[in-house]
């Protein structure tokens, strides 16, 4: 278990996943495709720019 990777979400989610549903929904789905992507390719820089930009659509999304 870890903590979703939403700024302060303190949600504990199982470690195959990276962010708790009521998070990951607020990332567009585009984006949720491209992380899911690098994942499974390994592609492991693009995996964490994907990350960020995930953080940043649901820190965007809860600032409005």
């Amino acid at each position: 278990m870890h903590k979703c990777y939403a700024e302060g979400c303190r949600e504990r989610i199982v470690v195959r996943l990276l962010m708790c549903r009521r998070h990951w929904r607020l990332v567009p789905k585009p984006l949720r495709e491209e992380v899911n992507r690098c994942w499974r390719l390994k592609l492991e820089r693009s995996h964490w720019h994907a990350i960020q930009a995930a953080r940043a659509a649901v820190a965007a999304a809860e600032a409005t």
